[in-house]
């Protein structure tokens, strides 16, 4: 448990810190933003592979997302996997764009002899899944005097702002939520329409065997007399547990039917006195 533990909170902190912003949204902005990137840098530093890869049809998203994606833990081998962890942990985001380029530069001189899309990325898979010489790939990485030279990160970040924002602009345009416009609002050409009449609330005629439509003051009034129902309701209930322990005579019987019931309770007593006396 202590190890699954360590493992989220690493994984958390690679998205967190390390990896562009919206790299792992919905929308995928920040990832497609990366990949905008590479293709560019492959344009400037492989020049004879870029245009290799366009010439067959092949673009950077066909095998850079599944690199970038999972930081090639799925496409290297593990010992050459973890010296590219080791330099991601190290400088950041930067690195996958190193390592791409460097994996792009061992394949070169099989890339250029392809002759089809396929071909092409059947060869960079076997080239990728057969790089175990991590010292070289990591030496032509972080070449700083024949391939790649000076790779700063100010560079870096220009380029992300740049296609970020040509994505940003390819990007629909989800108008607002706002509150429900009425009938007469949103469709006028049918409730205008010659021979079209709108029914009244009244004319709405219910199914038979179920009661009418109510309406709305029909539910403001059975809504403002439930109160006095319930009241009246509890009131009569504690009557009837009050006249429940009153001391009635035969004599009551002979009262009014109007006369209450405490007064009731009271000629009955006065009654039942004089008999005693009497």
């Amino acid at each position: 448990m202590e190890d699954v533990e360590e493992a989220f909170w690493c994984f958390a902190s690679i998205i967190e810190w390390l990896l562009p912003a919206d790299f792992y949204s919905t929308t995928l902005l920040g990832l497609r933003t990366e990949q905008a990137v590479f293709n560019e840098l492959v344009a400037t530093k492989l020049p004879r592979v870029s245009k290799q890869l366009r010439t067959h049809g092949v673009i950077a998203e066909l095998f850079a997302t599944r690199w970038f994606v999972a930081l090639f833990a799925n496409s290297l081998p593990i010992e050459t996997t973890l010296r590219v962890w080791d330099a991601f942990l190290l400088e950041g985001s930067k690195v996958l764009h190193r390592v791409g380029l460097a994996i792009l530069r061992v394949a070169e001189p099989r890339l250029l002899n392809c002759t089809d899309q396929q071909e092409l990325l059947c060869a960079l898979q076997d080239e990728q899944a057969g790089c175990l010489d991590c010292e070289r790939l990591m030496t032509l990485a972080f070449d700083s005097y024949s391939f790649l030279r000076s790779f700063p990160r100010s560079r870096i970040e220009a380029l992300r702002r740049k296609h970020r924002a040509t994505l940003l602009l390819k990007e629909p345009q989800t108008p607002p939520r706002g509150p429900t416009r009425q009938a007469s609002e949103s469709c006028p050409a049918v409730l205008e329409s010659p021979g079209f009449e709108s029914p009244s609330p009244e004319g709405l005629a219910s199914p038979p065997g179920l009661p009418a439509h109510p309406t709305v003051d029909s539910l403001d009034r059975d809504s403002s007399d439930d109160e006095p129902e319930e009241e009246e309701g509890e009131e009569a209930a504690a009557r009837a547990e009050q006249e429940a322990y009153e001391i009635l005579s035969q004599d009551d019987l002979h009262l009014a039917p109007h006369t209450p019931p405490r007064v009731q309770a009271a000629k009955s007593t006065t009654s039942l006195y004089r008999e005693l006396w009497l």
